[in-house]
């Protein structure tokens, strides 16, 4: 703009180009020249401001200026800008000795600076739960950098519908206050992950949340992320053996994941067990593909141990290394109450099958007399076996038990009160604090309410038996991690499973999970996690013992099928959640 003074000095340098020379027929000419002199001035002024005006509206078309740019020519345009700041792990990533959260915060903090007069702030994290973290409008620019500054990258994915959906809300308060505004902003800062911005790269934005932004709110998304940056990632780090112990050799398996379009090959995977290097392995991954790296160790300790798997590090040093504690007993112990002679002795085999006492499964049976003398805590789950009656004392026991982390299985049969197990309670006393007299020594005293309302101890209500020809099992598209072990292997015999008498379970509580149904729809094994630990009902019996009184035929062959044994120990597993 500075060059639309030109045509003045161009002006003012040729007013002293000239000499003054007497000359007679000049005179004639002043003459002329003063008649006309007021005219021919306006005329000059004229095109000198047209050349210079010109200068000046190329300079600005080419700045391209807004007038709610500028405060003071503007009258300070109200805008409310939300800014979205993604937070996921793939922000951690470094590229050009900038990790991309660091890039993101240096934007959004120019951008706080650079506002003008009515213009505040709202600030949301983009991450798995989505965050508010200033609902605003907000004008202090001062406290906006500064809650700015406190974020941090997550070790997560990131949520956009969640997110979009919260920052629908925050401009909704907004509304509601009753704020004016010209004009609602939604600034996004991400690196458009494929996990985050998949939906909207493949055309799906009403699957993204996009369409539950306002109409009228202009939704802006920086990229700040690189394409072709390469990254490989754990995916997933178990140990493969369902009942890991010590003194045993344990499977220990990890999917490598390569997020690149090149071929990797020769990488060094490095296993560490209890902060030592223990294995290494090497190998290719193809272009966004992955590899399953196995492992094989022998730990004669028992107690809490700790696994690495370590690859090299790359621009995203966060999902370079992944953990895995675990707590290897010397055997794992399963209490088998049976409420007849021989009931469990199915469960017994089929966590035991050779029967040898160095088995990892370590079945102990009992009757269901000598449960209440019983110390649960010493087993890592308990299994009923066509258990007549369950007292009011027993599902106090049992849920202390439970809800601690124990592990329930109930497997009901003939000589099942389904009334008692319908009516089994258990009452949490809550804890309320009464201020002592001060004149007292004492600091406070616990006292335990009484008027907490009894919970019922199973997820199901059974109902009484009934009978059909022959009922099939339906694994439910194998989705329950019990049913899991099947997929694949459907000639394994659990859809062939003959059942032709069951008590149907009717599912009353809204956390539980059926895992397997029969071939009308009803429940067969429904689960539900109850505090810390988890219960399982399986609505017929696990032996062969309970009978059909109107066929003189047992409730099902089930216990002698092949599908039996991998049930019960996926079973165990389940419910041994640590």
């Amino acid at each position: 703009m500075a060059a639309a003074a030109a045509p003045i000095l161009i002006h003012l340098w040729m007013r002293h180009t000239y000499r003054e020379a007497p000359w007679a027929a000049m005179r004639f000419l002043q003459a002329a020249i003063k008649r006309q002199a007021r005219r021919m001035r306006l005329q000059q002024w004229l095109l000198l401001a047209l050349r210079t005006l010109i200068l000046l509206l190329v300079a600005l078309a080419a700045a391209k200026p807004f007038l709610s740019d500028l405060g003071w020519l503007g009258g300070g345009t109200r805008v409310h800008r939300v800014l979205v700041i993604d937070t996921s792990l793939s922000m951690a990533a470094v590229e050009s000795e900038e990790s991309r959260f660091a890039r993101v915060v240096s934007l959004a903090t120019e951008m706080i600076d650079a506002s003008r007069p009515g213009e505040t702030f709202s600030l949301v994290t983009l991450a798995d739960p989505p965050e508010v973290r200033l609902s605003g409008p907000v004008a202090d620019k001062s406290r906006v950098k500064a809650e700015l500054a406190q974020l941090d990258t997550t070790f997560g994915t990131a949520d956009l519908p969640a997110t979009l959906a919260l920052v629908s809300q925050v401009i909704a308060d907004a509304d509601r206050r009753g704020e004016p505004f010209d004009r609602q902003e939604v600034v996004c800062l991400s690196d458009l992950g494929k996990n985050t911005w998949g939906q909207v790269a493949g055309g799906d934005s009403e699957a993204a949340g996009i369409g539950r932004l306002p109409k009228s709110t202009e939704l802006i998304v920086v990229d700040v992320g690189v394409a072709s940056t390469p990254n490989l990632s754990v995916g997933k780090l178990e140990l493969a053996d369902a009942f890991p112990t010590s003194g045993r050799p344990i499977a220990i398996a990890a999917v490598i994941e390569n997020h690149s379009d090149d071929v990797v090959t020769d990488l060094v995977v490095e296993l560490q067990v209890d902060g030592v290097v223990a294995e290494e392995r090497r190998v290719s991954i193809e272009p966004a593909g992955s590899v399953t790296v196995s492992f094989e160790r022998t730990l004669q300790e028992t107690g809490w141990h700790q696994f690495e798997l370590h690859l090299p590090d790359d621009a995203l040093r966060g999902d370079d290394r992944e953990y895995l504690v675990a707590n290897l007993p010397e055997s794992v112990r399963v209490l088998c109450v049976e409420g007849r002679p021989g009931a469990a002795r199915y469960l017994a085999s089929a966590l035991n099958p050779t029967g040898k006492r160095d088995s990892p499964i370590v079945p102990t049976v009992i009757s269901a007399g000598r449960l209440r003398d019983t110390p649960l805590e010493d087993f890592r789950c308990v299994l009923f076996s066509n258990v007549g009656e369950l007292t009011a004392s027993d599902a106090a026991q049992l849920a202390t038990y439970v809800r601690d982390g124990g592990g329930l299985g109930i497997f009901l049969g003939d000589a099942v009160n389904v009334d008692s197990y319908n009516a089994a309670r258990w009452r949490e006393s809550p804890l309320s604090f009464a201020i002592p007299d001060p004149r007292t020594a004492l600091i406070g005293q616990l006292i335990a309410g009484d008027d907490a309302s009894p919970q019922p101890l199973l997820p199901v209500k059974i109902l009484p038996p009934v009978s059909q020809t022959t009922y099939g099992i339906d694994p439910l598209d194998y989705q329950h991690p019990i049913a899991q072990v099947f997929r694949g292997r459907e000639q394994a015999g659990l859809l062939s499973t003959p059942i032709s008498r069951h008590s149907p379970l009717e599912v009353v509580d809204a956390e539980a999970k059926v895992a397997l149904a029969l071939s009308d729809g009803a429940p067969l094994l429904v689960t539900c996690p109850l505090g810390d630990g988890m219960v399982a009902v399986c609505g017929t019996a696990a032996s062969l013992d309970s009978v059909d009184p109107a066929t003189g035929q047992p409730w099902t062959l089930w216990p002698a099928w092949p599908s039996f044994l991998p049930v019960v120990r996926e079973l165990v597993d389940y419910l041994d959640n640590d």
